[in-house]
């Protein structure tokens, strides 16, 4: 079992103790508000492993969608953070 914080970046993070990566993805995604802010997956240090940004549009075609809050915006894929 492996050890992961999951911060929705509102004030709420939950760590939790999953087999792999997948399924911390799979707890976050469940989790997954509107909230207008991106979710981060974080190694038990707090450094940044993965991030969910936060996109506040209607998804497009070709936009890589996670999950959709209709016309107010959209969670993209997972992706490792920007330096």
């Amino acid at each position: 079992m492996e050890k992961y914080i999951l911060d929705f970046n509102n004030g709420m993070t939950e760590e939790i103790e999953v087999v792999d990566l997948d399924a911390v993805k799979e707890a976050a995604e469940n989790e997954m508000a509107y909230t207008q802010e991106s979710v981060y997956i974080k190694d038990p240090e707090g450094r940044v492993l993965l991030v969910s940004r936060w996109n506040g549009v209607e998804a497009e075609d070709d936009d890589e969608v996670l999950c959709e809050f209709g016309t107010f915006g959209f969670y993209s894929n997972w992706e490792e953070p920007w330096n």
